[in-house]
């Protein structure tokens, strides 16, 4: 099963274009680690004020869940350092799993 996860945000920028992409982070063993992705998300320019002062992007992934996934929490975050959570604007998200038995 796959989950498909947005993401949308003002970024940081420079001449209104976007210096640093929406980063995606995964709660282990109880702290948030950036999320390593076999593609990388997909971002794109959702919005840009007219003075160029503001920039939003929006950021898209596709996370697969494997039986060793439970309790799943992601967070998005732009303007951020180099922990998880740590400095900047973030979000994150509760997605509760259950291993169901194939029976047998």
């Amino acid at each position: 099963m796959f989950l498909q996860l947005q993401c949308t945000g003002e970024v940081e920028n420079i001449n209104a274009m976007s210096s640093q992409d929406i980063r995606w982070c995964k709660k282990e063993n109880g702290k948030f680690k950036v999320l390593l992705l076999q593609d990388p998300p997909r971002a794109s320019l959702f919005e840009r004020s007219k003075d160029g002062c503001r920039v939003v992007q929006k950021s898209v992934i596709f996370y697969r869940i494997s039986e060793n996934d439970t309790n799943l929490e992601f967070m998005c975050e732009s303007r951020y350092g180099s922990v998880c959570g740590a400095q900047g604007i973030n979000l994150t998200i509760c997605v509760p799993t259950i291993v169901k038995s194939t029976g047998g």
